[in-house]
């Protein structure tokens, strides 16, 4: 059915959406032919990623303080994870900008008011945190040899 924005059957209920406001499936209420991305908060995919970011920040809030309380080296496995930690987050903050959103009961699909929601909601916070996670990454990767200078600068 057009008039529901998630789709009526199960091929529309994949993760993310590129569709036409011709087709009147985003309810984006856009100019004819105007493509729109967007991400179903309640699809599987979607699902499966908040189940993924949950994980990552168990991994964040528990192994990093370990390491840097009792002086682990950041080698092999946290160099590793030096690396996957701000790239998740990065590409969570992307992410954000194109998950629909609900309003009064009704769904909003529209770039436009998905990005403002976001960008006056938790996109501050979120790029602060971004932003401290790759410049404490780079600056401790720039203290070559020092274990204790990069445990310092995190």
């Amino acid at each position: 059915r057009a008039d529901n924005p998630v789709g009526a059957t199960a091929g529309w209920r994949m993760m993310a959406h590129i569709s036409t406001a011709r087709m009147g499936v985003d309810g984006g209420g856009g100019e004819a032919g105007e493509w729109r991305f967007w991400i179903d908060p309640h699809s599987r995919g979607y699902m499966a990623y908040s189940a993924v970011s949950l994980l990552m920040l168990l991994y964040d809030l528990t192994v990093i303080p370990f390491m840097l309380a009792w002086d682990v080296a950041f080698d092999s496995v946290p160099l590793m994870s030096g690396w996957y930690t701000p790239a998740f987050w990065t590409l969570d903050l992307l992410i954000s900008f194109t998950t629909a959103f609900y309003r009064d009961g009704e769904i909003v699909t529209d770039s436009r008011r998905i990005a403002r929601q976001y960008l006056v909601g938790r996109f501050p916070l979120d790029t602060v945190i971004v932003v401290c996670d790759w410049s404490s990454f780079f600056l401790a990767h720039s203290v070559v040899g020092s274990e204790h200078g990069a445990k310092a600068l995190r």
